[in-house]
């Protein structure tokens, strides 16, 4: 049965699949407080809504992070896509489990980059599933490096969101260290499950080859060989040596441009993308595959 919380009206908000509200998720993000995290407002998107005589609904985009700072730290970050949302509804689900490990290894979750999207089940903040004309709201291209270039790879971010988000993940680095980085995704192109590693060992690092463990005790089916819906090979279930522009590329980069010059930075040994496929597969299925990655965090933090 649904929570009732005051102060948000549901209408139009997308839960056919069974998710939370947004109301409900950062009601249980928000537990992290009663754990010692401290939270930030990053960015906030808005959106018309013809039920609010042409008023616009807000969406406030959040980062739970430990106090502890300039240590080696654990990010996790999820719900990039709106139509993706097994990874916000673990988060949420496994607040716990976090606020538990956030006594012993400092965290910085993002956990819903793009709760508009997730509002309408639309994949980003400004078109419905169209990626010719969406922009993703963790899109880091303006400070990753063109190769063999002292220039960045766009002039500027895709858009504002993106700016907002990705500029708060570059500062943090310095701040909290990344030692891992996971983000939570899902596949509409694809049955099976993937991971990605941009780690330095790429797939042959044990934290991904965890991750694909993990998935498969779930019952998850894992696309071990061949090539996903853009081309990218798959060995072992893991996908390696992409450079996509996204934000765990940024947080594995040693080097960016920032205020127009090239910029050293704390860069993560080991990040990882998740993909479970969002059709054919129920929700609760692919949620109980990215708890499951989350209550081994301990794990993976120590292989790292």
């Amino acid at each position: 049965m649904r929570k009732e919380i005051t102060g948000e009206s549901c209408f139009g908000e997308y839960l056919n699949d069974g998710r939370r509200t947004i109301a409900e998720l950062y009601w249980e993000y928000d537990r992290l407080l009663d754990f010692g995290f401290e939270k930030d407002l990053i960015y906030t998107q808005y959106i018309l809504d013809e039920s609010m005589n042409g008023g616009s609904r807000s969406f406030p985009i959040f980062c739970y992070r430990s106090k502890r700072t300039n240590l080696g730290s654990l990010w996790l970050i999820s719900g990039t896509h709106g139509e993706e949302p097994a990874g916000p509804e673990a988060i949420a689900a496994e607040i716990e489990t976090l606020g538990r490990l956030g006594k012993t290894i400092p965290i910085v979750i993002i956990p819903l980059c793009n709760p508009s999207g997730r509002f309408r089940d639309w994949r980003y903040e400004n078109e419905y599933r169209d990626d010719s004309k969406g922009t993703s709201m963790t899109d880091a291209e303006h400070w990753l490096l063109q190769t063999g270039q002292p220039l960045p790879r766009r002039e500027k971010a895709v858009c504002i969101g993106a700016e907002a988000i990705t500029k708060y993940v570059l500062e943090g680095c310095f701040v909290f260290p990344p030692i891992v980085a996971i983000d939570f995704h899902e596949d509409t192109g694809l049955p099976e499950s993937y991971v990605y590693s941009q780690s330095l060992s790429g797939e042959n690092d044990p934290g991904a080859k965890l991750m694909v463990e993990l998935m498969r005790q779930s019952g998850m089916e894992i696309q071990m060989e061949g090539e996903t819906n853009v081309g990218e090979k798959v060995h072992n279930g893991i996908i390696s040596a992409v450079n996509d522009g996204s934000i765990t590329e940024l947080m594995t980069a040693p080097r960016v441009f920032y205020k127009g010059q090239i910029l050293d930075k704390p860069f993560a040994r080991s990040a990882y993308v998740v993909e479970t496929p969002v059709y054919g597969v129920a929700l609760p299925k692919r949620v109980e595959t990215h708890r499951r990655i989350i209550r081994s965090l301990e794990e993976i933090w120590k292989l790292a």
